[in-house]
């Protein structure tokens, strides 16, 4: 779900479709619950109107982005400063679960009884390009691998896919390599 190796302006707004809804789900809960511990109760409240106000901003931020760039791209391009942004206001520390955190929050919820209802989560819409691109190449090595085997009682196997596999890194090479070489005028 990246393109080249970040993650898109689609994705942010995966993202933010599927924080949107947990957030609501966990107030939903937290709403509907009654707390036998006040204290707990008092504590919970105060971690998750953080939790919000920092989600709200980075939210804010990233909608900003989506608005900027999907007309002229369609959403297709990289962002990974902001999609990182956004989940930092629910995680503190990538990678682990601390006080406050979005997941802190629906843990404490549930061991305080509530029952958290995540079934309707909205599910990821944005293509995965780099995974397009995977498979475009796995599509070109197999058609060689193929054409390599039928000429191999010519050949032989290793010296047509040799030849196969060297056409193609010529190809690739002169794409990469000739633009970038100057050129002079004929004299």
């Amino acid at each position: 779900m990246t393109l080249l190796g970040q993650h898109t302006v689609n994705e942010i707004q995966d993202l933010l479709a599927a924080k949107d809804y947990t957030i609501k789900q966990i107030k939903t809960a937290r709403d509907t619950m009654v707390w036998t511990d006040p204290v707990a109760a008092a504590d919970w409240d105060k971690d998750f109107a953080a939790l919000n106000k920092r989600y709200d901003a980075a939210a804010l931020r990233a909608r900003a982005v989506i608005i900027s760039t999907y007309a002229t791209s369609g959403g297709a391009v990289p962002a990974e400063g902001t999609y990182q942004d956004v989940l930092s206001a629910l995680s503190k520390i990538p990678g682990t679960t601390q006080k406050g955190d979005l997941q802190d929050l629906s843990n404490r919820l549930k061991e305080a009884g509530a029952a958290q209802d995540f079934s309707q989560m909205p599910q990821p819409k944005a293509t995965d390009a780099d995974l397009a691109g995977f498979k475009a190449a796995d599509t070109t090595i197999k058609a060689g691998e193929s054409a390599a085997g039928k000429a191999a009682p010519i050949f032989g196997a290793g010296v047509a896919l040799a030849t196969v596999v060297g056409i193609i890194g010529l190809g690739v090479a002169a794409k990469i390599y000739l633009p970038s070489v100057p050129h002079r005028k004929a004299t």
